[in-house]
């Protein structure tokens, strides 16, 4: 059913759990995600219910994963405030997000309120709950009145309360939407019930989703590690896919509470395996804009198909060489690495102040050399094909003849994502030649930032005494104020080297 290969799996997840504390100190993001996930992924702390918080936090960073659903033994129901404080002092420190506590058992009025309570001094936005049926008018109350969810846990057992999700969703179904489903993937499974199946039936009140896997889809069905039972991951992770889920699936392997961290890391490793297979159910096509995007007040710059909104700097019209539109991409085209010495920069026909800025693009060249500037003005440059203004460097470092000549050294402001000659990137995740990175510039009131395939590598302040003095130690002190016009153009740069852009994106910040 499950084809990763588990052996690889348990290996990845043993490397990630020995990892170093200290290699969390690094930001990082997933490569390359699939395309269509929205949901991020979690622990459920029942697993730890025999470990400290420390231990469970130790975990959850070492792992990478940012979002727990506390159990009580982490986080009493009448915990005091400063013990609240501790708690998400432990958490938020390490990056992480107590977003829902659970499983609250809520079987008189006194306990409904005490789990909402708790919820609300700890500014948690759901309870994982089990609330007796004749309880659901004052849970939906304040559900209401407080905006915190109650996603309704299912326990797998026909004898007990909410055996499934039917069972759930028949008592919430004319309700409030801020009540709905903990789907548990491992308990639906134990009643023989298809898990893919129930997420799709049920899609539009599935709050929260806790996964383990299990020994058999019987009664006495256990959790073990993912992929040596008999869920189908990959039907039940393309089934979030599709259903557009949002939500967090946390990770619950509960079945050894003296050493879940081997358990939980394993089925972290195993889920980014399965989703590595999946497809997105309707990919974005590249130049175009989402619904989303467009209520956000992004605009394309580049159609994909045409020049329509560019020319080149210090002309009314599109350069006719050194550029061409090839497979959806805005190409500049490799000539002997030479600065503007081709078709020579092009520029937006619109200037911009504040904006964010969204592209992709690969280099082509081994070596290669381009740039997207900001706050670009004409007429300041001896070449006429050359565009000034600040520079968010677009380069090969590794084979970079720079680099090999020593005149510029690993993570200096010469290299990729850096302010060129002014801020050096840090802390950067360059794909490899050949395959496409995505980069952005966010200016907002004279900040701005540098992104790079999801990492912020650099920020500072325009017209700043510490950007006035970089200024004044660069080759553009010449130039009076660079980098402090109120407004200018954006620029792609002819530098000799062919790299590939689309999906150019930009949004005006008011």
């Amino acid at each position: 059913m499950n084809s990763i290969p588990t052996a690889w799996i348990i290996a990845a997840a043993l490397v990630l759990l020995c990892a170093s504390p200290a290699s969390t100190a690094q930001a990082i993001v997933k490569t390359s995600p699939p395309s269509g996930i929205e949901f991020d992924l979690g622990i459920a702390t029942y697993a730890f219910r025999d470990k400290s918080l420390e231990e469970v936090v130790r975990c959850a960073e070492q792992l990478r994963i940012g979002k727990l659903t506390l159990k009580s033994n982490h986080l009493a129901l009448d915990a005091s405030d400063e013990q609240i404080a501790s708690v998400l002092e432990q958490t938020q420190s390490a990056g992480l997000d107590v977003y829902a506590l659970g499983v609250i058992y809520m079987k008189d009025a006194q306990s409904v309120e005490q789990a909402f309570d708790l919820a609300q001094r700890a500014e948690v936005g759901m309870i994982v709950g089990v609330p007796a049926p004749e309880l659901l008018n004052l849970v939906e109350q304040k559900a209401i009145d407080t905006g915190v969810q109650v996603a309704i846990h299912i326990h797998g057992n026909f004898k007990q309360l909410y055996p499934d999700a039917k069972s759930v969703y028949d008592q919430i179904k004319d309700r409030d939407a801020r009540l709905g489903i903990c789907l548990d993937i491992g308990h639906t499974t134990r009643i023989n019930q298809d898990p893919a199946k129930i997420i799709r039936q049920y899609a539009d009140r599935i709050l929260d989703v806790q996964l383990w896997d299990s020994s058999s889809a019987t009664p006495e069905g256990r959790a073990v590690l993912a992929g040596y039972g008999v869920v189908d991951f990959q039907a039940v992770m393309q089934a979030l896919i599709n259903i557009g889920y949002a939500g967090v699936v946390s990770i619950e392997y509960w079945d050894a509470p003296k050493s879940p961290a081997i358990g939980t890391a394993q089925t972290l490793a195993y889920l980014e395996g399965v989703t590595s297979t999946l497809e997105p159910t309707s990919p974005t096509p590249i130049n175009t804009l989402t619904q989303e995007e467009k209520d956000a007040g992004w605009k394309l710059l580049f159609d994909g198909k045409t020049t329509e909104g560019w020319r080149g700097i210090n002309r009314d019209k599109f350069p006719d060489i050194g550029w061409a539109i090839r497979d959806g991409n805005l190409c500049s085209e490799a000539k002997g690495g030479g600065e503007s010495a081709n078709g020579g920069d092009i520029i937006t026909l619109e200037k911009y102040s504040d904006f964010e800025l969204s592209w992709e693009w690969k280099m082509i060249t081994v070596g290669g050399n381009s740039g997207i500037k900001y706050f670009v003005a004409e007429g300041q440059h001896s070449n006429p094909k050359y565009g000034l203004g600040i520079e968010y460097q677009v380069l090969d470092d590794a084979n970079h003849p720079w680099m090999k000549q020593d005149k510029m050294v690993p993570g200096d402001f010469r290299t990729v994502g850096s302010a060129y000659e002014l801020y050096a990137a840090t802390n950067k995740k360059l794909m490899p030649l050949g395959t496409y990175n995505h980069s952005r510039i966010v200016s907002k009131d004279n900040h701005v930032e540098h992104w790079l395939n999801g990492i912020k590598v650099l920020e500072f302040t325009r017209g700043s005494q510490d950007f006035r003095e970089r200024v004044a130690n660069s080759k553009f002190k010449k130039f009076g104020r660079f980098g402090e016009l109120e407004e200018g153009h954006i620029l792609l740069q002819d530098h000799g080297g062919k790299v590939w852009f689309r999906n150019i994106k930009l949004r005006e910040l008011n």
